[in-house]
């Protein structure tokens, strides 16, 4: 384990903050692959101009916060499922400690050393998701971190299975609905990808169960 790290997000402004007690914007350190970060995690509100305490803690408890690092070419776009991988490091599974969050995120996993192939360093971008207990998602915080390759290489770690979302038309062709629409039909192929049968109902009311050559 390569040690903690501290996220301090000023959650009005959705910006990381050096601490609880210095409002001064920072940037992420470089993350190394093959590192494992126990990332501890905090939001917080600005509280108007006091100077040594210009921030105070906000209770997110019972919320779902993800955090991920995006792969493909290191930028997210608006396109569903692109890039791909569409994350590198992922992790949606944290602690609640006084006052934040507390998880790890792997860096040694296979889709990290895909995405640096032969780059001894690679720019990505950081993200933050929290789900409040009663609410939706808002991403709080997404920024821009170097992904470096590591010298004394370790042996990568098979990632933790991550829940994603299916986009409608990747729902539509992996599932069969209940009720189609007028007209549709469902087709199953033989084992030897020789012949169809194709099961619908008719104009008539009949019932179609056709088998035909592919």
């Amino acid at each position: 384990m390569a040690g903690e790290l501290s996220i301090f997000i000023n959650a009005k402004d959705r910006t990381l903050v050096s601490s609880f007690l210095n409002k001064q914007t920072v940037s992420l350190p470089a993350a190394i692959q093959g590192e494992t970060l126990t990332l501890l995690v905090y939001f917080l509100n600005p509280v108007g101009l006091q100077v040594s305490s210009p921030f105070e803690y906000l209770d997110f408890s019972g919320g779902t916060l993800k955090v991920g690092i995006c792969g493909g070419d290191g930028r997210p776009t608006g396109t569903a499922s692109d890039p791909t991988p569409t994350v590198i490091a992922f992790q949606d599974t944290f602690s609640e400690i006084p006052n934040g969050f507390s998880g790890e995120l792997t860096l040694n996993t296979p889709d990290v050393a895909t995405f640096l192939g032969a780059l001894s360093e690679r720019a990505s971008t950081f993200e933050v998701e929290l789900t409040p207990a009663a609410g939706d998602p808002v991403k709080y915080l997404q920024i821009p971190v170097i992904i470096k390759a590591a010298v004394i290489e370790s042996a990568s770690t098979v990632p933790t299975p991550i829940s994603s979302y299916m986009t409608r038309n990747e729902s539509l062709a992996a599932f069969v609905k209940q009720i189609g629409l007028p007209g549709e039909t469902v087709q199953f192929t033989s084992p030897n990808g020789l012949y169809g049968r194709i099961l619908g109902v008719r104009d008539d009311g009949t019932r179609q169960d056709d088998v035909i050559e592919l």
